[in-house]
């Protein structure tokens, strides 16, 4: 059967031969992260401020089956290439996880990059409130709702299952929720000694919260109303060792000490007693928090409060070892605010040149010069701590009496 014949083949034959279109350009691979040259001035184009990959479009709900959109995911992080992989392993749930990274000097941003759902934002690190209000300010986050973690955590499946419920529910009344967490320790979970239940803020709409502005500790301000979750994330405190905690609480203690120095010359004793009967949830615990600053002896009544009264006694070797290393904690807080408070620098320069027997310019000119040596060295100690100690977090303790006690934060786990 032949063909029927288009009216216009003629018109085309004379019309010389059909020009063949180029094909489409074949997708370019994505551009390398770029450099960074840490001697330029920061915030210049050799070395940004913060370097974003932007979110794309925003997903609507259309996107995901019933009841499986996912909450974005921000973890803060710095220098943590033992966590990050097992971290990031366990938050595959998400399609939008932010790695807000401080600047790591390892291979944290290489081994974040591996993950295809996982955008990479740095900004150089200050204070743990304004590092989070930044990123509640500058990241589009893709999903309503955001869940917090640290490096050094862990989702179980049973909170995985619990964050779709909650971020899917279309009559959910609350806008921010708490969770507890299980700290280990070697090679157990403290379970006693006052560190769980310890309720923190970790899943939260980013819309409705805001931090303090506080040096550390920084509590958030919900503006709603506030849940609990039923499920524990897994924290491992010492995966990179015992010197990083104890880097990282010396840091601390000193952010502390001068927290405390603050609240104790403003006067306002008083006015935290009155706090401790305010029902607005975490109030009252910052209150509590603020009035342990007066407690003599803090480091020997946080020994015995965490391994009598909180029972760490039952938990062994590790409940021993932890009450003492909080303990210490608690003397370098207290120490440091005897420091701050008396002027020890001035009267320590002020011996030195008298045991000199009254100088020439030169000797105290040498002598000021190795004190401020060694100011100079403890503060390079100091900035050196990883932000995500910083978090965020109430520390490793549960009371709220003491020191980065576990407030209704969003930060970290200690």
């Amino acid at each position: 059967m032949t063909s029927p014949t288009p009216a216009n083949s003629n018109a085309a034959a004379t019309a010389g031969p059909t020009p063949v279109m180029p094909p489409p350009p074949s997708p370019q691979p994505p551009s390398p992260p770029p450099t960074r040259d840490p001697s330029a001035p920061e915030g210049t184009p050799a070395n940004p401020f913060y370097e974003v990959n932007l979110a794309g479009p925003a997903p609507t709900d259309a996107d995901y089956a019933p009841g499986k959109r996912p909450c974005s995911v921000l973890v803060l992080t710095k220098n943590e290439e033992v966590n990050i992989e097992q971290c990031l392993s366990t938050l595959t749930f998400s399609d939008d996880i932010v790695v807000l990274d401080s600047f790591s000097t390892d291979r944290t941003c290489e081994l974040s990059r591996k993950f295809p759902n996982v955008r990479l934002v740095q900004r150089k690190f200050d204070t743990w409130s304004r590092h989070s209000n930044w990123a509640l300010d500058n990241i589009q986050f893709k999903h309503p709702w955001v869940y917090y973690s640290d490096a050094d955590e862990r989702i179980t499946p049973e909170l995985r299952e619990e964050l779709f419920r909650r971020v899917n529910n279309p009559d959910e009344p609350h806008v921010a929720f708490r969770l507890k967490y299980k700290n280990m320790f070697l090679g157990q979970w403290i379970r006693r000694g006052g560190l769980y239940p310890v309720w923190i803020i970790r899943l939260y709409r980013p819309d409705k919260i805001r931090y303090e502005d506080r040096e550390v500790n920084a509590h958030p301000v919900v503006q709603g109303s506030l849940g609990d979750l039923d499920s524990d994330f897994i924290h491992y405190s010492f995966n990179k060792g015992l010197n990083p905690w104890f880097t990282k609480h010396n840091s601390y203690s000193d952010m502390e000490s001068k927290e405390a120095v603050r609240v104790i010359d403003a006067g306002s004793f008083w006015d935290r007693i009155r706090k401790l009967f305010n029902r607005e949830p975490g109030i009252a615990r910052r209150a509590l928090k603020d009035l342990s600053f007066y407690i003599p002896l803090r480091a020997f009544a946080r020994f015995m409060y965490m391994y009598f009264a909180r029972l760490a006694v039952l938990d062994g070797r590790a409940g021993f070892h932890y009450a003492c290393m909080i303990s210490v904690y608690e003397y370098w807080i207290e120490l440091k605010i005897r420091e701050r408070r008396r002027a020890w620098k001035k009267r320590t320069e002020d011996t030195v040149l008298r045991m000199l027997g009254n100088p020439s310019a030169d000797h105290r000119i040498a002598a000021e010069e190795v004190i401020a040596r060694h100011a100079a060295m403890a503060v390079g100690a100091a900035s050196a701590v990883s932000p995500t100690a910083q978090h965020a977090s109430p520390g490793p303790t549960a009371s709220g009496v003491f020191s980065r006690s576990g407030d209704a934060s969003a930060g970290g786990a200690r």
